[in-house]
């Protein structure tokens, strides 16, 4: 079976040029090429101004075809050329991965005057003032699509809070009075309750609410033939709508439609805890070991490299785990280390669990690190297969061994964040008297295995070795 693996194909700073769509299509077969299983594009709705980068989402139907928010195309393109992408990449054995926000809305057309209380942003639940009336950006009526594809109307009915009152100018988090309007209590227990994040947040309790982004959704899969969604936000959704919605998306499109969920948060155990609470039906991305990785880069020969995996959830639920080095989240504040980016990509692309995800900025980077780093990805295609043993048995100098399969050989990997080390694996009998080399360095002696098929492999100060077999 071959190692695919997920490329995340934007970054904040991709061009407002509406080009990204035609881009992904013309790389279509090089991607395929590599391995790529599957593309995560970025939210393909119109959102409040054409150079979004897509999470201020405005109106989920207008996918680049409406004069709204004074463009017609999105950021990243049309309609029409995110349906023409998303078929290419089939015609070539790419799965397509929608970027879904559904947490909240922005850019409304008209406000409404609607009575709330303010609370303690460090405490959700902490009303700190009386009720009183605000004007409120909160009603959307999409002018520009005109009723096509839906007519559902929003209005303040329809959230839980907004961030700012229009009649004042004062900003706050300003949680909307009425029937069932208080914040879920199934959500991330930061600030006491993390419902509000940000713009004017989506009541998900709410019956109207739950059918009509239902009927959203299928209408986005049978439009554009995407293949996934990766959920902005759950972190701070309600989870019995996280969970029901993508039970009824697979209830129609199959089991194989694939979800992956973004909880920004390092603590391994509120990350479990949302797989346990939405009886796994996502996948999630492993922001603890991506922790993990910023530390390990951050304290250098300090770190423990045998313990970077105890926390992450690739160890605890390897089914559910998408692993990455980098994001759009993260490329600001919090990335990892340029020099132990090659080590993190090592970690997520040649080890047996996980499903790991490129980001742009790394495939794009031409620098000494960035080759270093395709490199491996070229090699997880090509040389990592079959089971492992691991060697996670000093704190500088940690390895593996992928014991290969009917097509593919062993391999040794090896990793240091300190002085040039060494370990004797067992690469396995059949392999006594064959030569291996360190495919990341060709000046590295080769290995010969000896009779009892162990290899002396080495790695040399602060690098990364994969030694593979000559043939």
């Amino acid at each position: 079976m071959e190692n695919k693996i997920m490329l995340q194909t934007f970054t904040w700073e991709m061009p407002n040029d509406g080009k990204l769509w035609q881009r992904l299509a013309k790389e279509a077969p090089a991607l395929s090429a590599l391995g790529i299983g599957y593309l995560w594009i970025p939210p393909s709705t119109k959102a409040t101004q054409q150079n979004s980068t897509g999470y201020d989402i405005y109106d989920l139907y207008d996918l680049g075809e409406f004069d709204q928010k004074q463009t017609v195309r999105t950021r990243y393109g049309t309609k029409k050329e995110l349906i023409a992408m998303v078929e290419t990449c089939h015609e070539h054995g790419i799965k397509v991965m929608a970027d879904v926000v559904l947490n909240h809305k922005a850019g409304a057309d008209e406000t409404e005057c609607f009575k709330v209380v303010k609370v303690n942003p460090d405490n959700r639940l902490q009303v700190i003032s009386d009720p009183f009336d605000i004007e409120g950006w909160t009603y959307f009526d999409f002018p520009g699509r005109a009723n096509a594809y839906s007519d559902f109307k929003w209005n303040f009915n329809h959230f839980t809070a907004v961030d700012r009152d229009n009649r004042t100018g004062n900003e706050g988090i300003y949680r909307i009075l009425g029937d069932d309007k208080n914040f879920s209590n199934e959500v991330d227990s930061e600030n006491s309750n993390f419902d509000y994040i940000m713009y004017a947040d989506i009541n998900l309790k709410h019956p109207d609410v739950y059918h009509e982004l239902d009927r959203w959704a299928k209408w986005f899969i049978e439009t554009t033939h995407v293949d996934g969604f990766r959920m902005d936000a759950v972190k701070h959704m309600h989870r019995d709508f996280v969970k029901n919605f993508i039970e009824n998306i697979r209830a129609n499109y199959g089991d194989d439609f694939f979800t992956v969920g973004e909880y920004w948060s390092g603590d391994i155990n509120r990350l479990e805890s949302f797989l346990k609470e939405t009886t796994y039906e996502f996948s999630i991305f492993d922001v603890s070991l991506h922790m993990a990785f910023v530390s390990a880069g951050l304290q250098g020969n300090a770190y423990n490299l045998s313990k970077i995996l105890d926390n992450s959830l690739v160890k605890r639920a390897p089914y559910q785990s998408v692993t990455f080095v980098d994001n759009h989240d993260s490329e600001r504040e919090g990335a990892v280390a340029p020099w132990f980016r090659p080590h993190a990509y090592a970690l997520i692309m040649l080890r047996q669990d996980g499903y790991p995800c490129l980001f742009l900025r790394d495939y794009e980077d031409d620098s000494i690190v960035g080759k270093k780093i395709n490199a491996i990805v070229a090699l997880r295609r090509d040389c990592t297969y079959g089971d492992e043993t691991d060697y996670f048995d000093h704190p500088n100098v940690i390895g593996w061994v992928r014991h290969g399969d009917e097509s593919h050989a062993a391999c040794a990997v090896l990793i240091s964040n300190g002085d040039s080390g060494y370990k004797e694996m067992v690469i396995g009998s059949d392999y006594a008297g064959r030569s291996f080399h360190n495919a990341l360095r060709k000046e590295d002696n080769a290995v010969i295995i000896n009779d009892e098929g162990v290899g002396r492999f080495t790695v040399p100060p602060g690098d990364v070795a994969v030694w593979i077999i000559d043939v």
